[in-house]
């Protein structure tokens, strides 16, 4: 058999042992890909087809690779080997393999490029071996062993429509694809999804007294409002905070920005309103940060990470000085088994407030995140039986006990390590404690497995708890948002960042006519409150969604 090739016709064949080196050959790039560090489970229909997907586009990889025609081969080949020396050159410098956060965090500091490539080229320098390796060992095998029509390599095109459709579908939480295809994939889903470029500057001058030094919001992970004590829960989640309510303000069931972590975060770190939300991602992801007002009111700032919220302070991170933004995150420096996170975070927030004149701390926990045997020490298991290992379980009452346990952990026993720690130190502090979304429990929703991140999922998916402590003068911070008892069952995450600034001393007209009211504003009795049901990155996907606390599958158990 014979295949032209420009103007020379060389001699095409297959043999048995090119079927192996060209399998060799797929093995390696898996090794390098390592898609199991980029995929989370969702299930078997969907793991399926992520699985076929990859396999395809790696066998379209291979197809192309190792094509008759030497222009497609070629084309192939520059395109495989600048991908892997991007993707090899990224986790040298960052110790990281190439995801979301990376491609957000390229993004959103394209301006230093010049500077990123002065200071690292000596890095991606040896990398340049690649290239030569990539087209020599394809070449070799192409000529001597094995080769493809070139219309074979076409099986991309099918492949990359499903890449994209499943990436869009999941908001780009997916990123179990070959490297030629997973690099671009997410640059061009983050450019088509975010907002690149610097934040705008503070809207409100920094003019006013502020009313405490110290500023804590704490930010959980898949806690519910009606699974604390504090709230008249039937169970004693929270025995700690039981014994403190002389000091604790608890304004009952909250809701959430949104059903999803992401766009809650994304709120309460850009002061971002449901407009925001529904509009477009652009203009909450433009809006200055809490750190931003922050450091214009002359407090240091401090974001505390027990996840991996990169992307979100991306730019605001970039766009202040460094000696006034501390960035402290457990899952690279803890050192210590994830369910101890939360409880390493405490200690060092405590460190950090103690060393520092003023600031403004903002935690975002690991928490009680589903799988919730996976979040809490094996030996703290006040509610049994639980879930078998980490798997979904039929029983209810097995779910709902593993879960109490990650509740009881994550809010109870962080808030038992941080608050006396606060109180030692004898200074002016207000700690915000809310979550990020609800859980809609695994065996509550028929027909369904999942426990947020979903529009149409009852409202326990965005049901969150609202406490505030305070400390010095933050005491009267406190009992004065205590007694504003039109915020009692009907207070929101949008009502924090307002609050936030007015504690910093920025004039709060001009807070309320930006941001809206706060919990130092009356409410509305009985108001209607909205999340965005969904996920913020995923429009087509996500929806506005009344909070109706009547329709809480667990409203009957808390004492009101």
């Amino acid at each position: 058999m014979v295949a032209s090739s420009g103007n020379v016709v060389t001699p095409w064949h297959r043999s048995p042992l090119g079927y192996g080196v060209a399998a060799v050959l797929a093995a390696i790039l898996v090794a390098i890909d390592q898609p199991w560090q980029g995929y989370w489970s969702r299930g078997l229909l969907r793991d399926i087809a992520v699985v076929a997907t990859y396999a395809g586009l790696l066998l379209g990889v291979l197809l192309a690779c190792l094509s008759r025609n030497r222009w497609v081969r070629w084309t192939a080949c520059l395109i495989l080997s600048a991908t892997l020396i991007w993707h090899v050159g990224y986790y040298r410098v960052t110790h990281e393999r190439f995801s979301f956060n990376g491609a957000m965090l390229v993004l959103n500091n394209i301006e230093t490029a010049s500077q990123a490539t002065a200071t690292y080229w000596l890095v991606f320098l040896p990398l340049l071996v690649i290239v030569p390796a990539v087209f020599g060992a394809f070449e070799l095998v192409a000529r001597r062993l094995i080769a493809f029509r070139a219309r074979w390599s076409l099986l991309v095109v099918p492949m990359v429509a499903c890449m994209g459709f499943i990436m869009w579908h999941t908001a780009g939480r997916i990123e179990a694809f070959p490297t030629p295809f997973r690099v671009p994939g997410l640059l061009i889903y983050c450019m088509t999804v975010g907002s690149h470029g610097p934040p705008d500057a503070p809207y409100i001058p920094a003019t006013g007294r502020p009313m405490v030094s110290h500023i804590v919001l704490v930010i959980d992970e898949s806690v519910k409002a009606t699974h604390l004590s504090v709230n008249g829960y039937e169970r004693p989640t929270t025995p700690f905070l039981v014994t403190r309510m002389d000091r604790l303000c608890t304004l009952g069931i909250a809701s959430a920005a949104g059903n999803s972590s992401y766009t809650s975060q994304a709120v309460l770190f850009n002061g971002g309103t449901l407009a925001n939300l529904v509009d477009g991602t652009v203009v909450l992801f433009r809006k200055p940060s809490i750190a931003a007002y922050a450091v214009s009111a002359k407090f240091r700032f401090g974001f505390f990470d027990g996840q991996s919220y990169q992307r979100l302070i991306a730019s605001a991170r970039h766009a202040l000085p460094v000696e006034d933004f501390l960035y402290v995150s457990a899952g690279k420096e803890a050192m210590q088994p994830r369910e101890m996170w939360d409880a390493w975070l405490a200690d060092r927030i405590a460190g950090w407030v103690a060393d520092n004149e003023c600031t403004v701390t903002y935690v975002a926990k690991q928490g009680a995140h589903f799988p919730y045997e996976m979040t809490y020490p094996q030996d703290r298991k006040p509610f049994a039986p639980t879930v078998n290992g980490y798997a979904w379980s039929d029983d209810e009452a097995a779910n709902r006990n593993s879960y109490d346990n990650a509740v009881t952990w994550a809010c109870d026993g962080f808030l038992g390590a941080l608050l006396p720690a606060l109180e030692r130190l004898g200074t002016d502090v207000v700690v915000v404690y809310t979550s990020d979304h609800g859980q809609a429990l695994p065996g509550t929703v028929p027909g369904s497995r999942q426990t947020h991140c979903n529009p149409s999922l009852p409202p326990d998916s965005a049901e969150v708890p609202l406490l505030l402590w305070g400390s010095g003068r933050g005491q009267d911070v406190v009992r004065r948002i205590q007694a504003n008892t039109s915020l009692v069952d009907n207070a929101s995450h949008f009502e924090i960042f307002p609050t936030l600034l007015t504690l910093m001393g920025y004039d709060k007209d001009e807070v309320l006519r930006l941001y809206g009211p706060g919990l130092f504003d009356q409410l509305p009795a009985g108001r209607k409150r909205f999340y965005l049901g969904g996920v913020v990155e995923v429009r087509l996907r996500s929806k506005q969604v009344e909070f109706n606390p009547r329709q809480l599958r667990d409203r009957s158990l808390c004492g009101r």
